[in-house]
């Protein structure tokens, strides 16, 4: 039987990822639509936090070990880790879906964590996200300010490896993902 994780993954995760890059890219300032671009934020958020369950099923484990075995996969395609991604994505996924987020587990607090603004020198990290310009943002509960252009290539390459790792036959094919290539 095909996974119906790999399924999801590349029926709905992989085209909402290349629909929000591409607004994203073509709205470099405040004069754009700020609120379509942070519309196709949340629905990658919802479509990559669907994986959890489907996956959860699929392999009879737990929502926790999926999130965690997923985690420690995510990674940037040359190898630098990003921790946590993971975490932030369903944040985002459930801010948009509750406003205020009850799970005191997921790292922001609300849908007013999720904005789109100029990120400036030194946000996150280097090399990550746009070289200029608005983009979407997400600000943990600690302060941080992580930039959704690092987490969701970094969670994309967390799932490939994941199903991967837990037997699925993949496809092998190579899809760019927030101009990253990334094999599924």
């Amino acid at each position: 039987m095909p996974s119906r994780t790999l399924d999801h993954l590349t029926r709905m995760v992989l085209p909402a990822s290349a629909e929000y890059f591409s607004i994203e890219e073509s709205t470099a300032n405040a004069e754009g639509d700020t609120d379509a671009v942070l519309r196709k934020a949340y629905d990658t958020s919802i479509a990559l936090d669907g994986l959890v369950d489907r996956a959860s099923l699929e392999f009879s484990l737990s929502k926790r070990e999926v999130i965690d075995a997923v985690d420690r996969e995510s990674r940037f395609p040359g190898g630098a880790e990003r921790p946590g991604c993971i975490e932030r994505i369903r944040a985002v996924a459930n801010a948009y879906k509750h406003a205020e987020l009850s799970d005191k587990s997921l790292p922001l607090t609300s849908d007013q964590d999720v904005f789109f603004f100029g990120a400036g020198y030194g946000v996150d990290g280097f090399g990550v996200g746009k070289f200029g310009g608005m983009e979407t943002l997400m600000r943990d509960k600690s302060g941080h300010v992580w930039k959704f252009l690092g987490d969701l290539p970094c969670a994309i390459y967390g799932w490939a490896a994941f199903l991967r790792d837990h037997g699925v036959s993949m496809p092998g094919t190579k899809h760019t993902v927030c101009n990253l290539e990334i094999e599924i």
